[in-house]
């Protein structure tokens, strides 16, 4: 039992309510764009790539269990222990780094994707922790448990959304009309929940992998800003030059304070 089956209907409903399972406020409208006529399309033939790595060093903090508590929904999806997963890194490898080019595309056109991006709700964890997604691409969120959760966004401007998800197999799709990185996504319900999607005007962005490696494709010739945030670490950024049909490497490292 999940330890509200025996409330009334009612309170259950008032405490769905005090736990953030409203409507929310409609964000704030977006800052005007640049003006179309002043827009760059990108011509294909020249676009490159700019790899790297994120790295860490110094000693990560020790992995903190998380409290499934008795809710079989949250604990029935794991083999054993759960431990948040805030820093995960491996041989002196970053894992989770939203890197994304900050400056140098401001002038530049690209088509918005129109494919799913998808953060499930599994076990009681988001699925994945760190995505990126353009402004105005359809992200679903995903209930997979046999429980209630709400998903609730805290952009730094305005009120976001929030709103619950009740029945397991639920999909909610959702798009996201300003930049903002990071976007922190919760759940209220369960307060270990968390979740964080970089939202950008362009598709130049990708999230660093188990081994620290990330890929930035179809970037135009030009002098570009490429930061690298991380939850914990804050942000670093590199100056990075691309020729026409190029590739260029950078890197970010990180300290543990």
């Amino acid at each position: 039992m999940n330890g509200w089956s025996n409330l009334p209907v009612a309170p259950v409903v008032l405490l769905l309510g005090a736990l953030g399972c409203g409507a929310g406020e409609a964000p704030e409208p977006e800052a005007p764009p640049v003006p179309a006529a002043e827009l760059v399309p990108v011509d294909p033939a020249t676009v490159g790539v700019i790899r790297g790595v994120v790295n860490l060093t110094g000693t990560p903090p020790e992995p903190r269990e998380i409290p499934l508590g008795s809710n079989p929904a949250c604990s029935s999806g794991h083999d054993g222990p759960v431990f948040f997963d805030s820093v995960i890194v491996q041989e002196g490898k970053l894992k989770n780094a939203f890197v994304w080019v900050k400056k140098g595309l401001e002038r530049t056109a690209f088509e918005i994707a129109t494919n799913e991006v998808e953060i499930d709700q599994r076990g009681c964890i988001y699925q994945p922790r760190v995505i990126g997604v353009q402004v105005g691409q359809p992200v679903v969120f995903i209930n997979s448990d046999n429980t209630t959760h709400n998903v609730h966004t805290v952009p730094v401007k305005g009120s976001g959304e929030n709103f619950c998800m009740a029945i397991q197999g639920m999909r909610s799709p959702r798009t996201f009309k300003r930049e903002e990185v990071m976007l922190k996504t919760k759940c209220d319900i369960h307060p270990w929940m968390g979740a964080y999607i970089g939202v950008v005007r362009h598709p130049v962005f990708a999230v660093s992998a188990a081994d620290g490696a990330f890929e930035l494709t179809g970037v135009p010739p030009g002098d570009y800003v490429v930061e690298a945030w991380h939850e914990k670490f804050g942000t670093l950024t590199q100056a990075v030059t691309l020729a026409a049909s190029g590739e260029a490497t950078t890197s970010f490292t990180f300290a543990v304070p």
